[in-house]
């Protein structure tokens, strides 16, 4: 009798397994891809911050002039120096274009910052802020929908 001809063979050997290191050239790719991506996103929120820092400043002070109105209640002053605030800011963002604005008073002011903004931010209801009330020793208006005004246009302005 003929003896087994399969008993001869070996069992199966597989390879052995694929290793994670080194990586191969294609993952390389990606991790720089993926880097140089995060680096060009972390840039661009850094200077988009930097570039709106003067915002958290004109807040803080906006803040500030609150809380001193809060304290004395002097509505008259509290315009006065909200309007330098607002006249500040300009100068700071539109320091190219402030022969345009630098003059303007009163409803012309009015209508330049709201040019600077999508939406009208400054209606006709604040007309007489910009121009008989600052000059007005008791000043009668709404404060706090004053306040939301200079706000709303820190934020908005472009």
């Amino acid at each position: 009798m003929q003896a087994d001809p399969l008993a001869e063979l070996r069992g199966l050997h597989l390879p052995d397994a694929v290793g994670w290191w080194p990586l191969a050239p294609g993952w390389w790719l990606v991790f720089m891809l993926l880097l140089a991506t995060l680096s060009w996103y972390l840039l661009k929120a850094y200077r988009h911050k930097q570039a709106n820092r003067y915002r958290l400043h004109a807040r803080d002070e906006l803040q500030q002039l609150t809380a001193e109105f809060n304290q004395h209640q002097d509505k008259s002053a509290y315009l006065t120096d909200t309007h330098k605030l607002l006249r500040r800011v300009a100068l700071h963002q539109y320091a190219n274009r402030e022969q345009e604005f630098a003059g303007l008073t009163g409803t012309q002011w009015q209508q330049y910052l709201n040019n600077c903004c999508e939406n009208k931010v400054f209606d006709d209801g604040f007309a007489e802020h910009f121009t008989a009330l600052p000059y007005q020793q008791n000043s009668d208006y709404d404060q706090q929908h004053w306040q939301q005004a200079i706000t709303r246009w820190l934020e908005q302005h472009h």
